[in-house]
């Protein structure tokens, strides 16, 4: 494991929904439409994300979030290692 994945702190329950709907390939507009928040709010969690999980941007969170809980019809394919 290298330093940069143990400063990471865990991911909130709110982070989780914000990871997968980003992975997915939603706007704010689409995201903040599902969490009940405003596109300006998406816009600080997801900022407050790239902080907490030391990523630079959007692409990074979704390849992080990707790796982490595959998305698409394949998912329960690839969780479940067949």
């Amino acid at each position: 494991m290298d330093s940069e994945t143990r400063r990471r702190r865990p991911v909130e329950e709110i982070e989780e929904e914000l990871l997968f709907l980003v992975a997915q390939g939603y706007t704010n507009r689409e995201i903040g439409a599902r969490m009940g928040r405003t596109p300006a709010a998406v816009k600080g969690l997801l900022q407050r994300t790239y902080l907490r999980l030391w990523l630079p941007n959007r692409v990074a969170l979704a390849a992080y979030a990707r790796s982490r809980r595959p998305v698409g019809p394949m998912a329960g394919i690839v969780r479940l290692g067949i």
